[in-house]
Parts: C-alpha cells; sequence; structure tokens
C-alpha cells in the first residue's frame, strides 16, 4: 500500500516517512501489509482518499472557470471558433479595411436592418450562414470562391479596373 501512496502522490519513500513521522527504517520493513501498523495504513488510506479529493476539486474548479469564461463570451475564439473561420472572419475584416467600411454602413449596403449581426460575427460571437456570405460577397462585389477559401483575389478584375480607373478621373 506504501508503494501506491508513494507512486500516486510522487514521492520517495523518505518523503513519505517524514510526512508519517516515521523512520525510512520502518517504512522499508513494510515489505508486506501485514507488518503495517492500523494507524499507519489509515494514515496512508487518507493520503490517497485526500489526493484524489484534491483532484476531483481542483477538476471541477477548472470546468466551472471554462464554463465561467464561456458564458461570459471571454476566450471564444480559442475554445470555439475553428482556425477556418478565424480566417475567414480575417478575410472579412481584409474587405473592411480594403473599403473602409464600418459595421453600420456594410449593414445598410446589405439591407440589413440593424449592425448587430455583423458585430457578432466580427468578434467571433456567431458564425456567418452561407446566406449571409452570399449576401455579403455579391453586394459588396467580392470573390465569392476567395471569401470561402482564401484562394484567388478577393476582388473581380473588373471591379479592381474601375476602382483604379476612377482614381485617374
Amino acid at each position: 500500500m506504501f508503494k501506491e501512496v508513494c507512486n500516486t502522490l510522487g514521492m520517495s519513500r523518505t518523503e513519505l516517512a517524514e510526512k508519517l513521522g516515521l523512520s525510512k527504517t520502518t517504512i522499508d520493513s513494510w515489505s508486506d501489509s501485514s507488518r503495517i501498523s492500523k494507524t499507519a495504513k489509515v494514515a496512508l488510506e487518507l493520503m490517497l482518499e485526500n489526493y484524489k479529493l484534491r483532484n476531483t476539486i481542483k477538476n471541477f474548479q477548472e470546468g466551472f472557470a471554462s464554463l465561467n469564461s464561456y458564458n461570459l463570451g471571454e476566450n471564444m475564439m480559442n475554445n470555439v471558433f475553428s482556425k477556418d473561420n478565424s480566417d475567414l472572419i480575417n478575410r472579412i475584416k481584409h474587405i473592411f479595411n480594403e473599403l473602409k467600411l464600418s459595421e453600420i454602413t456594410c449593414s445598410r449596403a446589405m439591407g440589413e436592418s440593424n449592425y448587430a449581426k455583423i458585430n457578432q460575427i466580427l468578434n467571433f460571437k456567431m458564425y456567418p450562414d452561407f446566406d449571409f456570405l452570399e449576401k455579403f460577397a455579391l453586394t459588396l462585389k467580392i470573390n465569392h470562391d476567395w471569401l470561402l477559401t482564401g484562394e484567388g483575389s478577393p476582388f473581380a478584375s473588373d471591379f479592381i479596373k474601375s476602382n483604379f480607373n476612377s482614381q485617374f478621373i
């Protein structure tokens, strides 16, 4: 039994002897469990039980902390959203920067009644649905494949040419 305590708690026989207030020689003499006193057995059992209870409490505390941070909206990107979604949101933010859009102007252009949905998407509190992505791409004349995959260029060549030419006019 003392070997189980040493292995579980990660301590040496010398450390166990110190915890129990015994000499290392006494611990070494416990070659079989019949040589261990009843008091020492109870102490060893309590050490194991205490260790297991501490681990259980620690796991509950970590679980509650994770649940609390999830409920508060913290750590959403790390725990809930995938890298694909993060990349997609970064591409949407790229379009906002390129076109100098705000959440409000984008919502208006897309015909949305308010900008809450775009705000939640950009802040990783909501997944964008395919209808939103299609409407976003059509409204802002964005390459739909680029928006979904990141491959190709964000804008169609005729859109780039018209914006480039308008700078010289």
